[in-house]
């Protein structure tokens, strides 16, 4: 009997805990079946979110302000080159304004040499007119000055001819170089020289006495004077004084300073050459060695008769 009531208790204690345990199984089931709709996420996960959303208003924020700097670059390069446009039109302006004086200067210059009747070169008081029938003057002028040297009328008309044919041709020259653009080159300095090889020689179609009344008519320089003296020179060497004045040197007539200074250049440097002078009215001769002669000269004018 005993046995028998505990299989009865044996098998209903196995039910309750058959029922129990099944019971405990199906609660967390029921739980999150409930639980899933509803689910709130920890604070990491909000943490991440926040970090986002501000991540992606910084990157908004960067974007517009590189816009911003972009933009404001571009309006700087903008007014840059405005104003070197600018700059650029003055300079141009400029260029075109000088280009334009030196065209008109150069023009000026031609101008003023075709007029003139002689070349003139600077070396110390070097003018070089020995051969010229003088600027001031008309043609008909120096006919008249050439015949009250003593020239006959018929041979001063002749000589003023030949003179206006050569300033005719020379006008010509420099009118064609100017105009063709090669007044600068050495094609004009060889037509140039050639031109001058034809010029007139006064001095040598009147003789050197005929020509010192030329020029003393014609209220020209006739006389070259020694100004001053560079000591130690070969002019003080040779016992020249200021104030001496010079009638020939190397046996050639001096009459103006580029005579001299062309007389001392010819033949061969260093050979003696005679000198004639005159100091305060007496003659004086002298030799000198040819070259430089370390002075300064001044033109002056003289009746010679």
């Amino acid at each position: 009997m005993v046995n028998g009531a505990l299989a009865v208790f044996a098998g209903v204690l196995g039910s309750l805990l058959t029922l129990l345990v099944t019971s405990n199984l199906q609660v967390p089931v029921v739980i999150e079946d409930f639980a899933k709709p509803v689910e709130v996420p920890d604070d990491d996960q909000i943490a991440l979110a926040q970090r986002q959303v501000l991540f992606d208003e910084k990157q908004t924020d960067t974007h517009s302000a590189d816009d911003e700097f972009i933009h404001e670059e571009l309006k700087a390069a903008t007014e840059e080159r405005s104003q070197l446009a600018q700059a650029l039109a003055q300079l141009t302006a400029q260029i075109e304004s000088l280009e334009s004086d030196f065209i008109n200067s150069r023009a000026m210059e031609a101008l003023e040499d075709t007029e003139s009747e002689q070349s003139q070169e600077s070396d110390l008081s070097e003018i070089e007119d020995n051969d010229n029938f003088g600027p001031s003057q008309s043609g008909q002028d120096r006919i008249d000055t050439l015949v009250a040297a003593g020239i006959a009328v018929e041979s001063a008309q002749a000589l003023q001819a030949q003179q206006d044919q050569f300033q005719l041709a020379r006008l010509e020259l420099f009118d064609q170089a100017e105009r063709e653009g090669w007044i600068d080159s050495e094609q004009f300095s060889d037509r140039l020289d050639q031109l001058n090889e034809q010029r007139p020689d006064l001095r040598n179609e009147l003789g050197d006495e005929a020509y010192d009344r030329y020029l003393f008519e014609a209220g020209r320089s006739n006389r070259v004077v020694v100004g001053s003296i560079i000591p130690g020179s070969a002019a003080e060497l040779a016992g020249l004084e200021p104030g001496d004045m010079v009638i020939s040197y190397a046996d050639q007539r001096v009459f103006s300073t580029g005579d001299l200074q062309s007389a001392t250049r010819e033949g061969v440097r260093g050979e003696s050459v005679p000198m004639n002078l005159e100091r305060q009215g007496q003659p004086l001769f002298v030799e000198i060695p040819r070259g430089p002669m370390g002075v300064t000269l001044v033109q002056e004018q003289q009746n010679p008769s």
